[in-house]
This record gives structure tokens, sequence and C-alpha cells, in this order.
């Protein structure tokens, strides 16, 4: 029976493999940071700066004035933009609720925003203006202040000092958050009783009194008390007081 003879390869051979085997790797490596290299390069050319941007949403804010609450301009790179970035930066508005950001590469950014809406005035040293949710918005122009209902409780005025203003002022704001425009210009102020049972009360500029109640069923008082305003002046109606705080059961008191 022969013999078996088992050849091993030399260690002048192993070393060729395991260099080749490195070479490989190394050149496999160079290329994907090439490869990297060359798309960071492509993404920050001038293909991907910031063309167009269509904004949509804004009433009192103008166009101009979210791209630089957004912090776009020109140089913008729209690949390397973040739109959930962009949206918290526009949210730190007070007058923008959210904001929505798309992006149509390689040049185009699409901004779409819901503004709050200015519905009365908190009084003070400096009176500003206030949005439903109790987020404030801006001082109080004169022409706020003259369109706007102001904000009082028991016949002084008040605001978010305390927790039972606070509290007053999100009842307030609550019911005149429901009113539309053609109903809250005409309010002076907006009363919040201190009892044991909420009362919200509103004055209109022409000395009519509506007893609104509490915030409850507030959209429906709301819509109860535009058609009864509408039916008045069509009808050449002066009323002392107007009730809708049953809103299926409302009443209207002529003034003498």
């Amino acid at each position: 029976m022969s013999a078996t003879s088992i050849r091993r390869p030399s260690e002048a051979a192993l070393s060729v493999r395991v260099d080749s085997r490195l070479r490989g790797l190394v050149l496999a490596g160079g290329l994907v940071l090439v490869l990297l290299a060359s798309a960071v390069w492509a993404t920050h050319s001038p293909a991907f700066r910031l063309r167009d941007v269509s904004v949509s949403g804004q009433r009192h804010l103008s166009a101009g004035e979210v791209e630089r609450l957004a912090g776009l301009s020109s140089s913008t790179n729209v690949f390397w933009t973040s739109p959930a970035d962009l949206a918290r930066r526009l949210e730190r508005s007070p007058w923008i609720a959210s904001a929505r950001i798309s992006r149509s590469l390689p040049s185009t950014l699409r901004i779409s925003i819901r503004e709050r809406t200015p519905v009365a005035v908190l009084p003070g040293r400096q009176k500003e203006v206030v949005a439903a949710d109790g987020v404030v918005l801006e001082p109080a122009s004169r022409t706020a202040a003259a369109t706007l209902p102001l904000i009082v409780a028991g016949g002084r005025a008040v605001g978010p000092q305390s927790a039972g203003a606070a509290a007053q002022t999100r009842l307030a704001l609550g019911a005149v958050g429901e009113l539309d425009p053609f109903v809250r210009r005409q309010i002076a102020t907006v009363s919040v009783g201190t009892g044991p049972v909420p009362d919200v009360v509103l004055k209109l500029r022409s000395g009519t009194l509506v007893h609104f109640g509490d915030d409850a069923q507030a959209g429906e008082k709301a819509r109860v008390l535009h058609a009864m305003l509408v039916w008045a002046r069509r009808h050449d109606v002066r009323a002392a007081t107007i009730d809708v705080e049953s809103p299926t059961s409302p009443s209207l008191l002529r003034a003498p």
C-alpha cells in the first residue's frame, strides 16, 4: 500500500493569498468611499438649490414672511432640507398652528400652514390679541382693540395672571372662539361670572346683552346668535337682551 503524500502550501504562497485578499478589501473600501463622496458632492451641487417655493393657507402672514420664518433662502439645499425641521421652525411662530412641508426634487418646496385666528383682546398695561386656544399673537393695535371683544370678569378686565383668571379667560375664549366674524365684530366685551355656575355674557357695541351661559354647545349657540342678529337687523329690531343659554329655545327681549 503506497503512502499518500500531502502537499502543504508554503508560507510564501499563503502570504501572497492574504496580501491579495487585503488588496481586494482595500480597493473595495476605497471604491465605496469614492462613491459616497461622489454622492455627497452631487447632492450639494447647484441643481438642488431652492428655486421654487409655494405657500398656501396664509392670511395674516405673507408668503415672504412664511419663507423667512422657515429660514429659507436661495442657498437652501432642497435635498438636505428636513421637512419636519422646517415645520417645527414655522410652528414656533404664534400665528402658525400647524405646518406641512413637502419636497419635489431637485429644487421645489411646498409649504401649507394653518394660521391661528385672533378672537379677543386681553387687557393689561399692553393689550394683547389672543387666539381661541389661548396663544397670544401680538400686541393689540388700535384696529384690533376696536374690532375684537375685550375679555372682562365682574366688570373688571382680567388676563391669565392667576389660576382663577386663567380659567375665566379659557371659558370666555371657548365662547368667542366659536363666533363668526360677523358676530365677533359686534361684541364690545365678554364678561365671565364668578358664581358657582359659569356664565358668559357678551355685551354688544349696541348695548345689547347676550346671555351665552357656559361654553357647552358653544358652536350651536353661536349659530343661533348669528341667526337672531341677522333677523333683528332685517326687521329693524333693537334688542335689550338675547338669551342663547339653551340654543333650542332662545329668546329676545326688545329694547323700550
